[in-house]
């Protein structure tokens, strides 16, 4: 027996994201919460704001990823000042405004230093994928 939903089922979930989601923290091991996303003595190496709605964000479109389903892509940012010395290994989506971490994922790890590095991330998608 087939599964199927619709694009709007998927496109919620992307679309609490795109509304909700106004900062980026990079992290230094996978956050938990939103108070330890943020804290710069548990998990953040470097942090940076994110235009809600249409600014930093492109979609829900269908995605491009095996398996179809649906994608967000979100706008690289350069320039994120280092202001803890560690191994950067994931990034996490939080909204700001409601003290909630939305998304967590992993990114290639790279050691940085509190004293002299800035980061960049690069565009990258969140992909939804149709039920099978």
């Amino acid at each position: 027996m087939a599964k199927k939903c619709c694009d709007e089922f998927l496109d919620a979930a992307l679309n609490y994201l795109k509304s909700n989601g106004s900062t980026l923290v990079v992290c230094k091991g996978e956050p938990d919460t939103y108070a330890n996303a943020i804290s710069t003595v548990t998990y953040q190496v470097g942090i940076v704001a994110y235009t809600t709605g249409t600014g930093d964000y492109t979609g829900p479109a269908d995605s491009t990823v095996a398996g179809g389903g649906r994608m967000l892509t979100m706008a690289g940012k350069s320039g994120i000042v280092v202001n803890s010395t560690g191994v950067a290994d994931h990034i996490a989506m939080v909204g700001a405004a409601l003290t909630t971490l939305i998304y967590v994922t992993t990114c290639t790890s790279q050691t940085v230093n509190s004293t002299s590095n800035t980061l960049t991330v690069s565009s990258w998608v969140i992909s939804i994928a149709d039920p099978t």
